[in-house]
């Protein structure tokens, strides 16, 4: 149903996008010389779209995220092969005993095929007592549990290591969430320790042709910088209705998770944009000799409130060929909503509607909005970026924390909660990155 209404809601794009070219077409190039009932319509168009662009991207989280849940439910072992195995030594506590003399404590839990707590709620598994912590709070669980799942000394309720399972769909929800997540490359830290990973100043040159016996001119070019990636501790607090928690058939662990996602979600988005790299990561809208200084800034014709044609073309061809083919453009809506009305010098627009269910594009590259991009469009402001997020790497510490807050929110039959997860982030190639700026006067 929802591929249906996928395919439905890109054809829809498709039809409005060609009225909205026919219409534009027939205006006066000078925007001053519309009248208010012609700006009124042009702005119809540009709402239009940009709704069917948000509803697009919905129906595709939604169908990606449909899709998540499935693979987790057939899957046996979701961290076998991919972290090194079940017994993955970066997600903290030993396991305990069994409260009743079982199995050992938190052996099975991650290897059922599916997870229902609430048709079992007193199962005897490391996840099972996570997700009785998080409804009911410590009371609710042994102390061999507690000690299996604790990740502090606080003896009376302390920060719990969330088990892999919740930690691994926490992870890719938020490279779902995040775009620059599922486009970077993505390191795990076991331990949250520096990942050892600097910064590499420039690149090799290339490989020349010689002899059998002869092995070429050296070359110094390889340079490393002085910034590692050391995951940094973000802390968000989320909410979840006591009668939600309790009567919901979601597991406890889904509903706070989805409300995790949404909360670091936002906060690692707006610090890989603008972050200042200090205990944070390093933003790609931040300049800095560690990660893109502002020798890879593209002013080009730009005025000093407009993003003109050519300079999107010159930024283009500021980027070498190698990462320009898989690069992609990074624009707050406002921009997006100027650029629909730019026209190449044979009258084409840079805009292009994707087919096939294909990205729409800017210059034959795809783009991506972000509400944490800079969109000020007043003098020496950036207003976006065109670059290969492959070389934007991203270090996670393998260990979420969850903390309930029991009584804080009780007058409003709510509960809290405190996830802490660590990351750090960084360009590590500026010649992979073009800024667009705007000119300063």
């Amino acid at each position: 149903m929802k591929r249906q209404q996928l395919t439905r809601a890109q054809e829809k794009l498709g039809q409005t996008w060609d009225e909205y070219k026919s219409y534009r077409d027939g205006l006066p190039d000078d925007e001053k010389r519309w009248t208010g009932e012609q700006l009124e319509k042009f702005d119809r168009f540009d709402s239009a779209i940009d709704g069917l662009e948000g509803e697009i991207e919905r129906l595709k989280r939604s169908i990606r995220d449909e899709e998540r849940e499935e693979r987790f439910s057939q899957s046996g072992d979701p961290w076998a092969g991919e972290h090194g195995g079940h017994g993955y030594g970066g997600l903290g506590a030993p396991i305990g005993e069994s409260r009743s003399g079982g199995k050992p404590f938190g052996m099975e839990a991650d290897r059922q095929e599916q997870f229902d707590f609430r048709s079992n709620p007193s199962g005897n598994t490391k996840r099972h007592s996570f997700n009785r912590y998080l409804l009911d709070g410590s009371r609710a669980i042994g102390a061999d549990e507690f000690r299996s799942l604790q990740a502090g000394s606080d003896v009376s309720g302390g920060f719990l290591n969330a088990p892999e399972v919740f930690v691994k769909k926490l992870l890719k929800s938020l490279d779902d969430e995040i775009f620059i997540r599922k486009l970077a490359t993505n390191y795990p830290v076991p331990h949250s320790v520096s990942l050892g990973c600097p910064v590499l100043d420039s690149d090799l040159a290339d490989c020349e042709w010689t002899a059998e016996l002869k092995t070429g001119s050296e070359d110094k070019g390889l340079g490393f910088g002085k910034r590692e990636l050391r995951p940094y501790p973000t802390a968000k607090r989320v909410l979840v209705s006591n009668k939600i928690l309790r009567t919901a058939a979601l597991n406890p662990e889904d509903l706070v998770r989805e409300r995790l996602v949404y909360k670091l979600g936002a906060t690692e988005e707006k610090a890989f944009m603008t972050g200042d790299g200090h205990n944070k990561p390093l933003g790609l809208f931040t300049p800095s000799t560690d990660g893109i200084s502002t020798a890879r800034d593209v002013k080009g014709s730009n005025t000093a409130t407009a993003i003109t044609a050519d300079t999107l073309i010159d930024v283009v061809y500021s980027v070498k060929a190698s990462y320009a083919k898989k690069a992609v453009w990074i624009f707050n809506r406002e921009a997006i909503r100027r650029i629909r009305k730019l026209k190449d010098n044979d009258g084409q627009y840079l805009w292009q509607r994707g087919l096939a269910g294909a990205p729409d594009t800017i210059l034959e590259r795809p783009y991506h909005i972000s509400e944490h991009c800079p969109g000020d469009f007043s003098a020496g402001k950036y207003v976006g970026l065109f670059g290969d997020l492959s070389f934007y790497w991203i270090a996670t510490g393998l260990a979420v924390h969850v903390k309930r807050l029991d009584e804080l929110y009780a007058e409003q039959n709510m509960t809290g909660f405190i996830g802490r997860l660590e990351v750090d982030g960084m360009p590590v190639m500026e010649d992979a990155f073009a800024r667009i700026k705007l000119a300063s006067s």
